[in-house]
């Protein structure tokens, strides 16, 4: 039951940090581009990776079998398992304004950053805020990235499946939010 509820509090952050570039990508690529615009599109660059991240923590659950059982199992795994349709629904509306304003191809290179802000987070364990907040931490484990094999290739996986998912769940998205 305890570790059921850590579980609840952490997905609930993970949840609030998705909606970030959700609501900041609907404010920023709007018509007119201003400074505070441009801010706005900084902070929705270095979180965009946390609305998909959610499909990710799917990865915790193996870990809980071994501590959870019975209901609360169950209720754990159901608690996962919503995390990845809410993680592309997330992502999707926090990528569709911006290619309203650019091409497929600025597309495939943002989830190129996309992808390595997710390696970034899930493997290097680094947050969005230490950009700010510790940012010789997020160069260090930038370039531990860069120079493994592993992890590059690891980045180019998650990319690859960041522009796979958004041109699949694409129109669903919209289609979704319209009714």
């Amino acid at each position: 039951m305890e570790l059921f509820i850590i579980n609840l509090k952490w997905m609930a952050f993970n949840f609030f940090l998705a909606l970030i570039p959700v609501f900041l990508g609907a404010a920023v690529f709007k018509k007119e581009f201003t400074f505070i615009k441009f801010l706005g599109a900084i902070v929705w660059f270095f979180f965009l990776p946390n609305s998909i991240y959610l499909i990710t923590d799917i990865v915790n659950l193996v870990g809980d079998i071994r501590y959870i059982s019975g209901i609360y199992l169950l209720a754990d795994a159901i608690l996962f398992l919503v995390l990845i349709p809410v993680g592309i629904v997330t992502y999707v509306l926090s990528v569709l304004p911006f290619t309203k304003r650019f091409t497929h191809f600025h597309l495939f290179i943002l989830n190129i950053f996309v992808g390595f802000g997710l390696i970034l987070g899930r493997v290097q364990r680094v947050n969005s805020w230490e950009v700010v907040t510790n940012p010789q931490n997020v160069v260090l484990k930038s370039i531990e990235m860069l120079t493994s094999i592993e992890l590059i290739l690891l980045i180019a996986i998650m990319a690859g499946l960041c522009q796979v998912i958004y041109i699949l769940f694409k129109d669903k998205v919209i289609k979704l939010v319209r009714t």
